[in-house]
């Protein structure tokens, strides 16, 4: 990568429909002084300043990937193609790389955070825009807040997990639909 200088500025990420493609393009760009962005060796392109932020400040080594093993009983597996939302599966899928956990604590902290629109901000980031790579997963940034706030809610992710699996016994989902949590804004 360039290095980014002093005073290097850009613009967020535009997204759009379609139909409002002709809105998009008359769209004013805002511009972001990007000069202390070192999260990664791409030039960055968030989708907000929220975001962008949140890498800024993840000056810690701490990251999914830490806290994600192949040995853990305790298994997620995430569509590996996402465009609007990341979808969550509790069954193996082609193309849906497998999460393990050691603990359960480590499993609902995850679900948590891998249904945050901080997280798909993330991957809209940093990603290609079309697949969702474990390698993007484990390299999440974990700042110590997030932790301590999906640890406190530990109970309200596992009555969710509860209730999906509690509708899919039903028959009312099919075995192959892909989960879109819904949790507190943290």
């Amino acid at each position: 990568m360039e290095t980014i200088k002093k005073g290097d500025l850009i613009s967020l990420l535009l997204r759009s429909e379609i139909l409002t493609s002709e809105s998009l393009l008359s769209t004013s760009l805002k511009y972001i002084d990007v000069t202390d962005y070192d999260f990664d060796d791409q030039f960055p392109r968030p989708m907000n300043e929220c975001i962008l932020n949140y890498l800024r400040k993840s000056t810690s080594k701490e990251s999914l990937g830490n806290i994600i093993t192949q040995n853990g009983n305790h298994r997620l597996y995430v569509a590996g193609v996402a465009r609007n939302y990341i979808g969550i599966r509790d069954i193996s899928g082609s193309g849906a790389p497998e999460l393990g956990f050691t603990t359960r604590e480590d499993f609902y902290s995850v679900l948590q955070i891998l249904a945050l629109d901080l997280f798909l901000d993330y991957w809209l980031s940093i990603g290609d825009g079309f697949y969702l790579t474990k390698t993007a997963l484990l390299e999440f940034p974990l700042h110590p807040v997030l932790i301590d706030e999906t640890r406190s809610r530990l109970y309200r992710a596992r009555s969710i997990w509860r209730m999906r699996k509690s509708k899919k016994r039903q028959n009312r989902m099919p075995d192959t639909t892909l989960y879109l949590l819904i949790f507190e804004s943290l």
